[in-house]
């Protein structure tokens, strides 16, 4: 791993909250530039690969697939997009 790469892991690391379409709850826990833990509508769900670069960080899911995308928009919060089989879905995310 290079410096900026480890540089970029770490910008993102903590718990990240908020709603999927404003209506369904999404948590995203960091650790070490890598999800963790992905929780929707209080449910933990399996995970995959994580990368992050820059500004954007994605994660991917299994049982069921998914792949979220999250665009750091300030330092504590993001524009997450969901995609999977539920379809698409976007939400605000802040870092708590």
């Amino acid at each position: 791993i290079g410096a900026a790469e480890a540089k970029d892991k770490k910008l993102w690391d903590g718990e990240w909250s908020g709603a999927w379409g404003g209506r369904v709850t999404a948590k995203i826990v960091v650790k070490d530039g890598r999800v963790v833990e992905y929780d929707y509508n209080g449910r933990t769900l399996s995970l995959g690969s994580t990368h992050a670069s820059g500004d954007t960080l994605t994660f991917a899911g299994t049982r069921p697939d998914f792949v979220i995308t999250m665009k750091r928009m300030t330092d504590n919060s993001a524009d997450a997009r969901y995609h999977g089989p539920d379809g698409e879905g976007e939400a605000i995310l802040s870092r708590q």
